[in-house]
């Protein structure tokens, strides 16, 4: 071949080598390319999936927003029936659709909606409904056959499809492949506990007995056993009620107090009798168990548990193996943001701490700045901020063996008198006190202010300071009474110590039923965990598993251990999903693991499986945003004492290096915005040294700081509430900032929240301990805010029209609470019924009918049994009053007074002397406040009003008229005050006249006294005088004001006109809650009622309310057929308008109220329910255990038609985040 030939057939050989290289790299890149369109594709298609399950879930949890739950449960189905069509392999999709179409076939979610055998729906599904329903679950069957979740969800929709032979199959198979599960046993019992044959019957009944074997603690289950055996006189009974016995003893004090039932008697009542075979006596006895345990919060908590919500089936993710093959975020991440920590000048440098133990940060002299207390050896230092004038540094002696501190303040001593800077600084002015704790026990430090400050220890009872060897302490108001009380763990065991005042604690371990002795946990977090507004306690650490101690009221606790979690050293808590649901962080041998969870409804909070979020072994953790991001990060203390900063990037977190230049073996920590620049800085310790770390750039991103105060503001004073621990510790805070919706527990003075990109906050909601929502919306970005405590009062509204619109009158049935308490166990009494004048315009409509408006805007039930208008016509010189105010039926007895001749008081002072007769002459909205000194809502120091009406003559009958107002006391407060010895009972008013010698004698102890708005009542003095003199004193230390008075002789009798005005209509709906209009001074708020507030705005009662619509017949007679009103609810009452008065005569009005009112008060006792409803022949309320409503055939109708109504409690509890 010749070169030439050569070099071309090279060319060739080359030119095609590099034509196939061009060829397979231009098909590499179309490849990769097409790769990364089906990559992108994919991501795209995953994030729609995750867009549709987001979507779907806001709205199905949320299902029975509406009456029937249709309108959100039929949005949710068209996200699930997307994600089934595109993944039918993934439980997500049929499960859910599964539960939205079951909640629109039946009505709701709760299972009481199903029908029973005998008993078929009111209102059928169609034909279409029920076969989509049952074309899905044969779809959920065919992802997860075996699943009981399937079998109960299929079960439920074929009953509502009234298939229940194919039900019965379905719970029957899948309670004998799971007969651990007592759920699924009760699930059957309740198909067929009322079913019409004996066979179903008896079947169900065995299947209840298989739920109780199961679990043998659940106290529900035992009430229905407990009937059961009773009915079949088996001697089983006996032990059943023994055993009863046991897990109700920590319960049965309380149950003592609040029905006057020996439950544990009763117990043993019906177990003697079955073993005598005095079956009618044990039947009785099991029957009075029924009936006095059924509101016990234990008992309610142990029916979710086995009687299930169909919202707790919801599947809430996709698997992690979805996430991993479609590379899609489980969680959105921020942006990161340059931050570095560097060392801060505190005026810590060269302080001499040998034998550190513990840090804390705190504003110790109230000046608004953070100081730090360092405890360290036999000394307690406290260091001020570097801007600080009034502290830099002091040392204080304690005792040594002491290794751990606390700091709240403990005894309520406010310095109103501290001026708050423009940024709302300081907002505290109660001083925080210490708990010291560690080997020597528990110490117990009052920060007093007397000559300089000092720490002075408060001697405690001989149970306390007898402990030794303390692993963990925590303050929480575990008994809801608005202080803080202290949880102790140590080697001997754990222990509840309720505050009683003047900072010492009483043992009240034997209410709570405790986890097993050896567990021994080294930490104790105060948190609502099931988020039905009492603070629980979650315990780690130690020797033992992860648990809780489930808050059941009234100071009762019961230990709920955490299944698949086993040992760890610490956890912390977080809402990484933003579902309203608290998650766990689990630091332990297996890594930093994460707990998700959901809480369907108020008690049940249902954690999932652990998952591993980070690398590495920690021993501690502290809770801190430090990049504002909006994403809660970590500080962790590793395995050998070294400080690291997690970064939490939206599923996971991620060790940063932003500490790695930290040379400190770690022995505590603490966090707080040091120089408040807006960003968090570190507290570091060793053993030896303190530091402080700088954040430098984490205020790049948005911020806001909260401080919440429990003091009051009222005319311009402030006073603190009572109600709530100052700093409202243990309170729930949530943040909705755009897309960011954070929660948080108050844990110290100031709550930081980052906002991350978001220019503003939208809205911050406090709960407070004691239940109570309050709204800050739009708050200033970068901002401190200092959030008093709002008033809370109680009873239902009253609008009238006055011929262009309705305005606010007064609040009803103030002599008929239900539930409260004076003190634990001290039950206040009831009055049902009440006559009020009405002092508001009222005028007839456009369709000449008088309209009344009865609302329900705070946190409370309202039962209405009869509502009479009365018109009473009268000659224009004469003006009438009722003889309504707070009292027994003798004081108050229904009577009209006519008054001609008002005679007005000469002279008036206040018991200090001072003149007051300028408040008193007019009703004219100024109020005389007699007192200087209030100690908490409702109670103030003793005070007085002195009148002196001139010359009164011989007259025979003499009649004294006062118009005011009261701010009460709730029961939490009096249940606080019942407890303390340093604070006074209240006092209802008395009255008292001079005797010849000048002094004072108290001639009526208990007058009476107007309830809540301003009101006037007439007290007849009648043969009272003992001398010439006829002065008057009225004497109490209740929060009364008085607007007005005036006396009568002698008063002619005059004829007026009474016509009751006949009730045309009344129809009970949905509004809201009217905007409160402030008194400039010291009088009540009033409302407007054409600015109102349409969302949930009170965490929602358990218990069946009136269903919406015409409720007429209800209120013509007292009859105990009541409408029961919810929070937001209102009736609108139209009246026909009588003929019209004679000429010269006016019209005045008297309304005619019968019912009740429960105010739903933590301390109320069955106060978070509508139930048991009150009747009028019951003796007291919780009636006794031989009494029961009336269960005639027309109560029975009543109960079935009207009384159908239950409130979403996630509606509320997802309000901020949605």
């Amino acid at each position: 071949m010749s070169d030439s030939s050569t070099r071309r057939s090279r060319w060739w050989i080359v030119a095609g080598a590099l034509g196939l290289l061009i060829a397979g790299a231009v098909g590499i890149w179309y490849w990769k390319a097409e790769g990364e369109k089906r990559r992108q594709a994919e991501v795209a298609d995953a994030a729609k999936l995750a867009h549709l399950k987001n979507l779907g879930l806001a709205r199905l949890e949320n299902a029975e927003a509406f009456e029937g739950g249709l309108p959100l449960a039929k949005d949710a189905e068209q996200a699930f029936v997307e994600i089934t069509r595109r993944r039918p392999d993934l439980v997500l999709g049929p499960r859910n659709l599964a539960i939205a179409r079951l909640i629109t076939l039946a009505g709701g979610a709760d299972p009481d909606r199903l029908p029973t055998p005998g008993q078929p729906a009111a209102d059928a599904p169609t034909d279409d409904a029920v076969r989509e329903a049952l074309t899905t679950i044969a779809a959920l069957k065919q992802v997860e056959p075996q699943s009981p979740v399937t079998a109960v969800l299929a079960a439920r929709t074929l009953v509502v499809a009234g298939d229940f032979d194919a039900a019965r199959e379905e719970l029957t198979t899948a309670s004998t492949q799971s007969p651990e599960e007592a759920w699924l046993w009760y699930e059957r019992y309740r198909l067929d506990r009322f079913a019409p044959t004996e066979e179903f019957k008896s079947a169900a009944q065995d299947a209840l007995g298989k739920a109780y074997a199961a679990a043998p603690r659940n106290l529900w289950l035992t009430r229905d056993w407990l009937t059961t055996l009773a009915a079949r006189q088996s001697p089983e009974l006996a032990e059943v009620a023994r055993r009863a016995a046991e897990v109700l003893e920590p319960l049965s004090e309380g149950i003592l107090q609040r029905t006057r039932a020996n439950v544990l008697e009763l117990l043993e009542q019906a177990a003697q009798a079955a073993e005598d075979g005095d079956w009618p006596a044990a039947t009785r006895a099991v029957r009075a168990v029924v009936n006095v345990t059924v509101q016990e919060e234990q008992v309610q908590a142990d029916k979710l548990a086995v009687d299930r919500n169909a919202l707790e089936f919801v599947a809430i993710d996709f698997p992690p193996e979805f996430y991993k093959s479609t590379k899609l975020a489980r969680r959105p991440t921020a942006d990161a943001i340059p931050v570095e920590f560097v060392p801060g000048r505190f005026g810590l440098e060269g302080l001499d701490v040998q034998r550190l133990t513990d840090v804390a940060t705190l504003d110790f002299d109230l000046d608004g700045q953070l100081d730090v207390a360092v405890l360290h050896g036999a000394n307690i230092t406290v260091t001020g901020s570097r801007d600080a004038e009034s502290l830099r540094s002091a040392t204080f002696e304690v005792p040594e063996g002491y290794s751990h501190v606390l700091a709240a303040d403990l005894d309520a001593d406010a310095d109103t008198g501290l001026v708050e800077a423009s940024d709302g600084r300081p907002c505290h002015d109660a001083d925080p006190d210490f708990i010291l704790y560690g080997d020597a026990g528990v110490l117990v430090l009052e920060n007093r202010r007397e000559n300089g400050r000092s720490l002075v220890p408060i001697d405690q009872p001989d149970g306390l300071a007898a402990i030794r060897d303390v692993l963990a302490a925590a303050l929480a108001d575990f008994d809801l009474d608005g202080d803080l009380d202290l949880v102790v763990s140590a080697e001997s065991g754990m222990s509840l110590w309720a505050n009683v005042g003047g900072l010492k604690f009483e043992d009240r371990t034997s209410r709570a039923s405790l986890p097993p002795n050896e567990m021994r946990p080294t930490q104790i977090l105060p948190v609502d965990l099931d988020r039905d507004v009492d603070v629980d306690l979650l315990l780690a650490g130690g020797s033992g598993p992860v648990g809780y101690l489930e808050n059941l009221r009234h100071g009762n606790l019961r230990w709920k251990q955490l299944e698949d979690i086993g040992q760890v050293n610490v956890v912390e808590m977080i809402d990484i999903d933003g579902n309203a649901s608290w998650d766990l962080l689990i630091a332990g041998k297996e890594g930093l693991r994460l707990v998700t969870s959901q809480t369907p409804q108020p008690g049940r909070w249902l954690p999932e499986s652990p998952r591993t979020v980070a690398a590495g072994k920690y021993r501690r953790l502290w809770q801190l945003d430090y990049d504002n991001d909006g994403l809660p990060d970590l500080l962790a203390l590793t395995e050998d004492d070294k400080p690291v900063l997690l970064r939490n990037i939206g599923d996971r977190f991620e060790a940063t290096n932003l500490l790695d230049d930290v040379n400190l073996s770690l022995t505590a920590a603490d966090i707080g915005d040091f120089d408040a620049d807006g960003d968090l800085d570190l507290l570091l310790a060793g053993s030896d040294e303190v530091m402080v770390l700088e954040n430098q750039g984490g205020n790049a991103n948005g911020w806001l700081d909260v401080s919440l105060l429990a003091q009051q503001v009222k005319g311009g004073e402030a006073s603190s509430s009572g109600r709530v621990n100052h700093a409202g510790l243990g309170s729930l805070l949530e943040l909705k900032a755009g897309p960011i919706y954070q929660p948080a527990v108050v844990r110290k003075s100031t709550t930081h929240f980052g906002l991350g990109a978001a220019e503003s906050a939208d809205a911050v909601r406090v709960l407070w301990t004691n239940g109570i929502p309050q709204n800050v919306i739009e708050p200033e970005p970068k901002s401190f805010i200092c959030e008093k405590q709002s008033l809370k009062g109680s009873c239902p509204y009253l609008y009238t029209f006055d011929g262009e619109k309705f305005v606010f009158s007064t609040d009803l049935l103030w002599s008929a609470p239900i539930g409260l308490q004076f003190a634990e166990g001290v039950i206040a009494p009831t009055r049902p019924w009440e006559y009020l004048k009405i002092t508001s315009p009222l005028r007839p409509d456009a369709a000449g009918q008088y309209v009344l408006q009865i609302t329900e805007e705070l946190w409370e039930a309202a039962y209405f049994d009869q509502v009479e208008l009365i018109a009473v016509d009268h000659p224009a010189s004469v003006d009438v009053f009722t003889n309504e105010k707070v009292g027994p039926p003798d004081i108050a007895a229904p009577k009209l007074h006519t008054v001609t001749r008002p005679q007005r008081p000469v002279a008036a002072k206040d018991g200090k002397g001072r003149d007051v007769l300028r408040f008193l002459q007019d009703s004219d909205e100024r109020y005389a406040k007699a007192f200087d000194v209030k100690h908490t809502q409702g109670l103030c120091e003793p005070h007085a009003i002195e009148l002196d009406f001139g010359d009164l003559g011989d007259a025979e009958r003499v009649t004294l008229f006062l118009t005011g107002w009261v701010y009460p006391s709730d029961t939490s407060i009096n249940v606080a005050l019942g407890q303390r010895s340093d604070l006074p009972r209240s006092k209802p008013p008395s009255l008292s006249v001079p005797d010849e010698n000048g002094e004072w004698v108290e001639v009526l102890p208990y007058m009476g006294f107007p309830g809540g708005k301003t009101k006037t009542i007439a007290v007849d003095l009648t043969g009272k005088f003992l001398c010439d003199d006829r002065r008057i004193r009225i004497d109490t230390n209740m929060e009364l004001y008085w607007d007005a008075a005036f006396a009568t002789t002698d008063e002619p009798t005059v004829a007026v006109l009474s016509k009751p005005c006949r009730l045309v209509s009344a129809d009970l709906h949905h509004r809201g809650v009217s905007a409160a209009i402030e008194h400039p001074q010291s009088g009540p708020e009033r409302y407007d009622y054409d600015r109102v507030l349409s969302t949930p705005s009170w965490p929602p009662m358990r218990g069946r309310f009136t269903r919406y619509g015409d409720v007429t017949e209800l209120l013509r007679d007292a009859d105990d057929l009541q409408v029961v009103f919810a929070a937001g609810d209102e009736m609108t009452l139209r009246f026909d308008v009588p003929d019209a008065p004679p000429a010269g005569w006016v019209r005045s009005f008297v309304l005619h109220n019968v019912g009740y009112d429960k105010d739903a008060d933590l301390n109320t006792i069955y106060g978070q329910s509508s139930e048991p409803l009150p009747f009028l022949d019951m003796k007291a309320y919780p009636y006794a255990p031989t009494q029961e409503f009336p269960n005639s055939p027309q109560h029975q109708r009543y109960l079935d038609e009207y009384q159908t109504r239950q409130l979403s409690p996630r509606v509320f509890w997802t309000a901020v985040r949605d």
